[in-house]
């Protein structure tokens, strides 16, 4: 008996490395290849089609995947103490609040920066989309120095939040440090809540995707409402204003929005097996209710908090997603076979993250007859099969997309998904 739980450890440590190797190997290639200055650039188009300083790519989702980046490592600092890791969480913090200082307005977050004086071609390339109403306009800016792209969006300012919670929660911030953050994230808030739940842009116009006002019907609808809980709560938690807690409280009470709580988005079953990447929301969902229950002491609304977590998860219904398995348990506090299945999936998880094709969109590779037969008869694709993605864990499960390109070269992403679902599991002990 004994001799057996020997070996068990041991096996147990051998899988414990190869993720911990993984995860070193995935960090050496944002640091090599996708850091702008703390900036995380999710997908680089590599030399010779792009810049041999790696900074040509699509940077519409830069800010999002910063701020997880910035939650991997504060993560990794909470759970082994290296310094290292703080090192990478506060330049990805710094790049956080350099979003907002190229714009030169208060409380407006770029998508994404780079350096330089010149229009590239890979500006257009990958912000401009056919059937986006959204991004028919030239959103790109010069400041001192930089390149940055404009029109954020609700996950795109949620990235930016979401690396000031996790790095004020693990990362122990001097009181500068802290002072900082919350003068940052308080400009981020008031400019929303002054302009009627909307983000308004550098052309004065609302953001393509910044609404955050209640839209829903049936129980569907955007998230909006409940990202703004969030923000305020961490506001007054970091910045110690009363007039945050004050407008929470108001929100929850007058405005109803205690039923966003329990009842975000779930889309309807069919719409799920259909779409490109239903977990989007599904991302930012589970991500939001990780902060908003970490922040949150009220136990009547930690109640309402876990009924909604529950029917989120249970509409997601995919175990080989890690870090939404992670969340859900370690939110819950309970332990099911799933939590297997999610550690499993990272010894599985990919390395190749690269596509050769500079490519814009993607598109199902079946017949439509088929996709409404694959409605009838659901099939989760394998981690290590899904399409490789800048970030893995939005990748609809149920849908084998291929890239389709219009540029030969070759696109790499970065591994952030990777790291922030290992180190989520670490510090909360699923993975030992």
């Amino acid at each position: 008996m004994y001799a057996s739980r020997v070996i068990l450890e041991k096996i147990k440590m051998v899988l414990l490395d190869e993720i911990l190797k993984k995860a070193e190997y995935f960090d050496g290639v944002i640091q090599a290849r996708h850091s702008i200055q703390g900036l995380v650039l999710p997908t680089v188009v590599l030399p010779p089609a792009g810049r041999e300083d790696y900074q040509t790519g699509n940077y519409e989702n830069c800010a999002i995947w910063t701020g997880i980046y910035v939650a991997a490592q504060s993560l990794r600092f909470a759970v082994t103490g290296d310094a290292q890791a703080r090192e990478q969480a506060k330049s990805g913090l710094l790049a956080l609040h350099r979003l907002q200082e190229v714009t030169g307005e208060s409380g407006l977050i770029a998508r994404g920066y780079k350096t330089g004086y010149e229009q590239t071609w890979d500006e257009e390339f990958f912000w401009k989309k056919e059937r986006d109403k959204t991004r028919q306009r030239d959103e790109w800016h010069q400041s001192t120095g930089y390149r940055w792209l404009g029109d954020a969006s609700k996950s795109q300012v949620f990235g930016v939040v979401f690396g000031y919670f996790t790095f004020s929660e693990f990362c122990n911030p001097t009181k500068k440090e802290r002072e900082e953050i919350g003068r940052y994230l308080s400009n981020v808030v008031d400019r929303i809540m002054s302009s009627g739940l909307k983000i308004i842009d550098k052309d004065k116009q609302v953001s393509g995707y910044g609404n955050y006002s209640p839209k829903q019907y049936l129980g569907y609808g955007g998230i909006g409402p409940f990202l703004i809980l969030s923000k305020l709560k961490l506001a007054f938690q970091i910045a110690g204003q009363e007039g945050y807690e004050t407008e929470y409280r108001r929100l929850l009470g007058e405005e109803d929005y205690v039923r966003f709580l329990k009842r975000g988005r779930l889309d309807a079953p069919i719409l799920r097996q259909l779409l490109t990447s239903s977990g989007h929301e599904d991302n930012l969902a589970m991500l939001n209710y990780y902060m908003l229950m970490t922040l949150e002491t009220d136990e009547e609304l930690r109640k309402l908090c876990r009924e909604g977590l529950d029917k989120r998860w249970n509409a997601i219904n995919d175990p080989e997603n890690s870090l939404f398995n992670f969340i859900y348990h370690a939110l819950m506090q309970v332990k099911t076979p799933a939590l297997e299945r999610g550690v499993d999936a990272l010894l599985r998880f990919p390395t190749k993250k690269q596509v050769h094709a500079i490519a814009l969109k993607r598109k199902l590779p079946k017949s439509r007859i088929e996709v409404v037969m694959d409605t009838f008869t659901p099939r989760k694709i394998p981690i290590e099969l899904r399409p490789i993605d800048e970030y893995a864990w939005r990748v609809n499960p149920l849908r084998h997309d291929l890239w389709v390109g219009g540029k030969v070269g070759t696109m790499e992403f970065t591994g952030v998904d990777f790291l922030i679902a290992t180190y989520l599991g670490l510090y909360h002990g699923f993975i030992r």
